[in-house]
């Protein structure tokens, strides 16, 4: 069922030994891409790819399905979130570059070969080891109507408990110009990340049905990664945080999104 990308230079090897799933429905229509591993010690979001790569395996549905369920593999085997070749978060490095750094490299190939012909990338995220997040969605604004409208739409389809609406970075302006819309999906249950695929295939029409819409709480968010635990004020609302706090002063404590948008 699994494939691995061809890289023609040697130095590569991080590329020829990503798995990927490329499979083609029986009728036509558009591309998912579907990443899970871009930090190597969160599982949920792996188990999920993997177990999807079998479901959909025999192509009854419409459109072509792209899943890479373990994107960052040096990461994975020292079970850190990082790529341990060059120091660098995988999610941070889109849309990559041509020559940069082993990361940067890594991105720029899947984006080239991956995401350039999917109209949505979901990628799938939980916690680390030590962290805990909520079922929530990073959906960014890029100012490209249609490829926010079909962020939005998934959102409402989605299952997931909140949103977090920002204007977009480079990563997911980049990413609008090829006419595909990115949004990062986090849960720490593998069945909550199936549910996400399964619904992002429904509501572009490569599965038969429409997903329900359900009502979803947005938030903007206002603080960095670096917020502070005794900085955390009533009514905020922490969807990402450590388990173990440390003792440090100053260790950072989560990220809050709060400021919930009405109407």
């Amino acid at each position: 069922m699994f494939g691995f990308f061809s890289a023609r230079k040697k130095a590569e090897s991080i590329i020829r030994a990503l798995p990927v799933a490329d499979i083609t429905g029986a009728k036509a229509g558009p591309t998912l891409l579907v990443t899970a591993g871009l930090d190597g010690d969160e599982y949920a979001g792996i188990e999920a790819a993997y177990a999807a790569a079998e479901k959909y395996s025999d192509g009854n549905f419409s459109g072509r399905l792209i899943i890479l369920p373990l994107v960052n593999m040096p990461g994975f085997e020292a079970g850190v979130s990082h790529n341990p070749l060059d120091k660098k978060f995988p999610k941070y490095c889109i849309p990559g570059r041509a020559h940069g750094s082993p990361t940067e490299r890594l991105m720029y190939y899947i984006v080239q070969t991956c995401a350039r012909s999917a109209v949505l990338w979901l990628d799938l995220h939980s916690g680390a080891r030590d962290e805990i997040t909520t079922s929530c969605l990073w959906n960014d604004i890029t100012g490209v109507p249609e490829v926010d409208a079909r962020g939005e739409l998934f959102t409402q389809h989605s299952g997931a408990l909140a949103a977090v609406r920002e204007h977009a970075g480079r990563r997911s302006k980049a990413l609008a110009a090829y006419d595909c819309a990115y949004v990062l999906a986090e849960s720490e249950d593998a069945t909550q990340h199936m549910r996400y695929i399964e619904r992002a295939m429904q509501q572009l029409g490569m599965l038969a049905g429409q997903p329900p819409t359900e009502t979803i709480r947005i938030f903007t968010k206002t603080r960095d990664m670096y917020t502070l635990a005794e900085e955390i004020k009533t009514g905020e609302v922490l969807l990402w945080h450590k388990t173990a706090p440390s003792a440090r002063k100053g260790e950072r404590a989560g990220e809050i999104a709060y400021d919930e948008l009405k109407g």
